[in-house]
Order: C-alpha cells, then structure tokens, then sequence
C-alpha cells in the first residue's frame, strides 16, 4: 500500500487561552488572604486561560484538565538594578536582577502567593516592596518539577553592592531557561501533569507613530494597574484523528526524534535517528484520540533531511499497518520545520480509495475549531446498504425500516448486529456513532465490496435496567449531484428478552388482563415480590421506588412494597410489547397502590411448609398440636429458606383468577433477620398462590441465644381469622434440633 507523508500548515497557536469554568482550589490552609509586610504593596496578577477544568468545543477536541491546571507556581521578581557595584538603573529589561522568588504550592502552608480561580484563569496575589523609582520585571514557571540555583539580593538602596553575594541572576538568564528539557530528556517518567509552563509578563500599548509598543518592564503606576500573563506550555501535543469510514484501528503511537535535534542537546548518536525515551504509547482507538502524546519540542535537520515523525501502528482489517507522518513538506520553510512548544499537533488519517494516508496539522489547543481537514465526501462509497444479521432477535421494525432492534440482553464481544456493504469496492463508509457510545463498535470485515460489521462490545453483557438506543449515521456521496448522501438509523437495544412480550399482563392478586388503551389497575396495600407476572415489560419512572422490576430465575416481574396504613399512592408507568411479534408498541398504565386492607380478599386458609432438606438434617421440626416450630442455632446462613407460610392457589389455567394474599406480622420486637421479610408468589403446578419465605436468623455479634418469638397469620374465611405461632430458636452452638 503507498503510504503518503505531507505537513500542512493552520494556525500555530502559541499562546494559552483556554476557556474554562472555575474550580475551587486551596491556595493556603490557614489563610486565603494576603498578608503585607511593612513596606510592601499588594501586585494582582491575572492568569489567563488555566484553572484546572477542561472544555469541549469542538467534537474534534477537549482541552485536559492536566494541560490547564497549576499546582506549583514560582514567580521571579526582577528590578532594574544590575549585578555591579553601581546605583544607576541599567538600560534593558534583561540586565534587570533577581529580587526575590515568590512561591505557590498546591495546599502549602508557606505559600508567599494567593492563587485563586478568577474566570477563565487565576489570579495571584503577592506583595512588593515600595520604590517608586525602581522598575521591575516578572517571569513565571508553573508546575515543573527541576532544581535550579538562583541569587536574588532584597537590598535594592541606592548604591548598594550587589557583588557581595556572587552577582544576582539576571532577567536574561531565567528567560534563557527551557524549563522541562533536559528533566524530559533524562527520562521519560518526568513528563507528568498538570503540564510544565513559563512565561515572562509582558504588556503592550500604541505608540503616537501607530505602531505596537511590548515591553516587560513595570512602574510603579503600572504595577498598580495590575498584571496579565497568559503561560505557554513547554511540550508539543499530538492527537490522532481516525473517522471509523478509514477502518483503521490505531494500537501504538510513536514519535521519532531527528539526528543533532538540539532541543534535546543533541542526545542522538552520529548517523542514526533516535527514538526518544518517552516517545512510545499504547492507546485505545477511537476517532479522535485526544493527547496519544505528549512531546518535547524537536527541530529538524534540514540538511540531512532528518525531521521529528509520528509512526502510528494499527490494523486495517486483519492487515497490520504502520503509517508515517513527519513533520516537514509544504508549505514549511527549513526555519519552521520540527515541533515547536504550546503546540497541539493533529495527525490525520484518511483512507482514499483504499489508499491509506496520515498527514498532520496545527490546530488551536484550546478549542479545536481550526484544524484543517481535507474534503473527503467524493472520495466516500456511492452507496451502502444496511442488513440486520439474524437470530437474538434483531431486525427492522418501524418508520420505514430505519430502527435496528437487537431483542437480546446478553451478546459476548463481537457478537454481529448488522451489515454495513458499499456498491463500490475498497472506497470507505462514512459511519458514525456517538464518542459516549461504548456498547457498538463498526469492524471492517472486506474491501471488495467495501463492508462494514456493527458489532457488540463487551459492555453490553451489563445489567441494566433501561433499554440501549444510539443514533447512527451512514454517509455516502452521490457523484451525479455532487453531495453527500446522510441515512440515519436508530439502533435499539433491549435491557431483556422480548420476543414472547404481548400486551396482556397476568394478574398476580388482581385480575390484570386488560386491553384498554389507557387501563388504571388498583392494588392492594401488601407488598409483595414479583407481584406482578407479565407478558410485557414495564418502564418505572426514575423517582418511583415502591414499584421496581425483577427478574427471578427465568421469571420476570415487577415487586411492590409494602403500603399497608398508608396514604394511597401511585404512578404512570410505560408498558412495552410486541404485537404479532415484530415492531414495539407502547402505552401508559396508571398503578395505584391503596393502604387499606380489605380482608375480604384474603385467602381462607394457609400452610405451613417446611424446608423438607433441613428436617432431614435436624435442624428445624414443627409440633403442629403446639403450634410451635423449632430451628437449629447455626449451620445455615442468611440466604437459606428454613420454611414457608402459603395461602391457598388459585388456578392458573383458562382465565386466570385473582391471587388471595395471606398477612404475615413478626411480634413487634422481633429483629431477628438480616433480610426484610416480605410476600411473593409461587406456583404449585398450574395454580399461583401467595407465600412468606422465611429466611434463616443469624445471630449477630455478641449474642448466642436461644431465643424465641411469635407470629401471626391472618386469613378469612367469612370473618378473619387469625392463627398465632411459636418459633423457637435454640443457642448458636446448636446445630440440630433433635
């Protein structure tokens, strides 16, 4: 395959002006104010575009929140004084000397600054000595991690020496830094975030001629007007962008350095290009990969056409591939070639006419709405179609078979949807899916014809309790017409199995077998598990939490709690089903869930039902003539079912009858279990009825029994009748009853 490698030049975006909402951060411990010494005055200093939170302006970018943060901050205060013995002030701001060093760490208690979020920056505070004849001079160095050795004097009197201490450091030696390099160099794990940035505080007025005064250099009158800065960072960013119609899956990304590329003091050996310590990364694919690297800046050796170049391994189909874009070409002149600072770098791929192809591009860092992109619509397919593969319930249904239902809930990674199949060979499909969709994927699975599978990813094995849905787009270029062809598609996915759903609901203690477009079903106050069967699924809303779907076993169900002596309540929900088995309609059911018992439809009897396990191994027994059960101390836990308190079945056949509830209450005092004791449903071969499981009591922490309770069961039968219980529990050593 002919790999292509060309630069095109957009914007250089060289300073930092990212647009972001405040976040509060802590810039002293003890004291959010500044404090002056005698003798100072207070100096505020606006920071523009960094506060630590990130944006997003354009789909194509987000700026992170490590490149527009500061956690560690020193600012170098120069004055117009030289290093001489001498009272005169110098001429030119880089002969100016250090004065002091101002400092900021993220919650210090020694912090000299008060950095706090203002707009779109910070703002930092500190304070000066009074001299309205002297000048100053300010650089900035945020967050680098590197030691350096500086020599300010505070004396700043008229004719004194500022010899004696070796000579203080010049404004000229400090802007000279290349803060980060020869640290990033050295090794790879010193490029960290938040990003390394420095600056000098200039500002700039008009001249009476017209013309563009900047200086660095500030009065006392200016001071007081306060000061701007807006930092640069000292590495170069690099993103991929790959739209899934390349069919590219990009896996690493590495960045070569140039022979004798001097921003690195010439650390490759003679001869040889070098491939810098930090320069490999593994990513994860996406169409835009947002910061695959970070990098020292490099300059290119334009002699020996040697140039920093981005290799970026991947798959194009199951073909590995390495493509190849350097840092030079058109339209670059040998003074602008290699990588420059503050720079965000974007390595385009695109696929032309099976041709393969990364070039790169200079894009704003903060917004991201200029990088420049080539028209590739009529390099696109002619056509596409769309076909739902078959089995786990997926087809087209609805609105002119432009909505993919995939019926199943569970699909293993790779499991196939649809496939996507061009009129045209190796010409690519413009597919898109949303950046927050992570339950598809598009494989590229052919390129004669060019296809395309819609895939499931292994997130779509979750539980969830609300069907999937993601919009997809197919884009194709019609030549007679010269424009693109758009064709967007629903995908839907169910979060259960809905290929027996129909319309009825079976009713559990209330006949719900109700066709009406709108139907009110009435429930009575008993809180019940799987109170209700369906052959539907229903959608609860968010703030709804007496009434919530389960699924037990293969059974599916909506639970209700319990309401009893309560205020009557209740809620719209959605039901969902399939009529004749394709397509999915849809209607509002209004629940309302009373909270007075009418004993009337109760059931006239129950039973109790033993664990038939547990009295074969001893440890439960029941004395019917005393109504009395006894269990064992030990030997079970929590989750075991030690008997059942059943009302009479109802027959489940033909037309289904209203199920009759028993009443269960536990005496008052009576916390003996773990778990909440609450009604369900059993089936007893075609008859449902209406039990109480009860679970095995533990014993907690510093208790050993016995103990004992009672319980009452409440049925009618004419009148209600009420049957009281004994249940014995003997010392948690035990572990049989016999």
């Amino acid at each position: 395959m002919n790999i292509k490698q060309f630069f095109r030049l957009a914007v250089v975006a060289l300073a930092l002006s990212a647009t972001a909402c405040s976040d509060e951060i802590a810039s002293q411990e003890d004291n959010q104010d500044l404090i002056l010494k005698d003798g100072e005055t207070a100096v505020q200093m606006n920071i523009a575009g960094v506060n630590g939170k990130s944006i997003a302006r354009a789909a194509s970018n987000v700026t992170l929140p490590g490149e527009v943060k500061i956690d560690k901050l020193d600012i170098y205060c120069f004055v117009d004084l030289d290093a001489q013995n001498t009272s005169a002030a110098v001429t030119g701001v880089d002969n100016y000397t250090l004065e002091r060093v101002y400092r900021y760490v993220a919650q210090g208690n020694t912090n000299d600054i008060v950095l706090t979020p203002d707009g779109d920056g910070y703002k930092a505070s500190f304070g000066v000595v009074k001299n309205a004849d002297r000048k100053r001079a300010f650089i900035l160095v945020a967050n680098d991690g590197e030691t350096r050795t500086v020599v300010a004097n505070t004396d700043i009197t008229v004719g004194s020496d500022r010899s004696t201490s070796g000579g203080a450091t010049a404004f000229s030696a400090v802007k000279a830094w290349n803060v980060l390099e020869a640290d990033l160099a050295a090794s790879a794990a010193n490029l960290a975030t938040p990003l390394v940035m420095q600056s000098t505080a200039p500002w700039s007025t008009y001249n009476t001629d017209g013309t563009l005064k900047t200086s660095n250099e500030y009065d006392a009158a200016k001071l007081a007007e306060g000061i701007s800065v807006e930092l640069t960072r000292r590495v170069a960013r690099i993103d991929i962008s790959n739209p899934v119609a390349t069919g590219f899956t990009v896996t690493d990304v590495t960045l070569t350095g140039a022979k004798n590329a001097t921003l690195f003091g010439n650390i490759a050996a003679a001869g040889a290009n070098q491939t810098v310590a930090f320069a490999e990364k593994t990513v994860t694919n996406a169409e835009v990969i947002n910061a695959a690297l970070y990098a020292l800046p490099m300059n290119a050796n334009d002699a020996d056409g040697e140039y920093p170049s981005v290799a970026i391994k991947g798959k194009l189909g199951t073909t590995e591939l390495t493509l190849t874009a350097k840092f030079a070409g058109d339209p670059m002149t040998a003074t602008t070639k290699g990588m420059q600072p503050n720079t965000r770098y974007v390595v385009n791929i695109i696929n032309t006419e099976g041709n393969l192809t990364a070039y790169i591009t200079i894009a704003d860092w903060a917004y991201g709405e200029t990088v420049d992109t080539d028209d590739i619509a009529a390099r696109l397919n002619s056509g596409a179609s769309f076909t739902a593969e078959r089995g786990n319930g997926i087809g087209f249904i609805d609105d002119n078979n432009k909505t993919l239902y995939i019926g199943n809930l569970s699909c293993a990674e790779g499991t196939p949807f649809a496939t996507i199949t061009g009129t045209d060979n190796d010409k690519p499909i413009g597919i898109v899916l949303p950046d927050d969709c992570n339950w598809l994927k598009v494989v590229n699975t052919a390129t004669t014809p060019m296809t395309y599978q819609l895939q499931a990813t292994d997130k779509t094995a979750d539980e969830r309790t609300r069907p999937l849905t993601v919009n997809l787009s197919i884009i194709t270029y019609d030549a007679a017409n010269k424009k693109q062809v758009i064709n967007e598609y629903l995908v839907y996915k169910e979060y259960t199995d809905m290929a027996h759903m129909n319309k009825s609901l079976l009713g559990s203690i209330w006949d719900m077998n109700i066709t009406s477009e709108s139907p009110v079903f009435h429930l009575p106050p008993f809180g019940i598990d799987l109170a209700i069967m369906r052959a539907s699924d229903l959608i609860i809303p968010e703030g709804c939490t007496w009434l919530f779907n389960k699924k037990v076993e293969d059974l599916h169900g909506t639970s209700i709690t319990d309401n009893i002596g309560k205020p009557e309540r209740q809620v719209v929900v959605t039901q969902r089903w399939i009529p004749g088995g394709s397509g999915l309609a849809t209607r509002e059911v209004t629940i309302i869930q009373s909270g007075t018992v009418d004993k009337t439809i109760l059931s006239p009897t129950h039973e109790i039902v033993l664990n038939n396990d547990l009295v074969n191994q001893g440890k439960i027994k029941f004395d019917e003539t005393l109504s009395t059960i006894i269990i064992a101390g030990s030997g079970l836990t929590a989750d075991d079912i030690i008997f059942n308190i059943r009302g009479i079945a109802a027959s489940a056949s033909g037309t289904p009858e209203p199920i009759k509830p028993i009443i269960v209450q536990f005496g008052e005092n009576c916390d003996w279990w773990s778990k909440p004791l609450s009604g369900s449903l059993y089936l007893l071969e075609s008859s449902w009825g209406h039990e109480y499981k009860i679970p095995f009591p533990v014993y907690s922490s510093g208790k050993s029994g016995p103990r004992e309770t009672e319980f009452t069961v409440t049925t009618y039968n004419g009148k209600p009748i009420e049957k009281t219980y004994r249940l014995i529990q003997l010392g948690r050593n035990t572990s049989t009853v016999n």
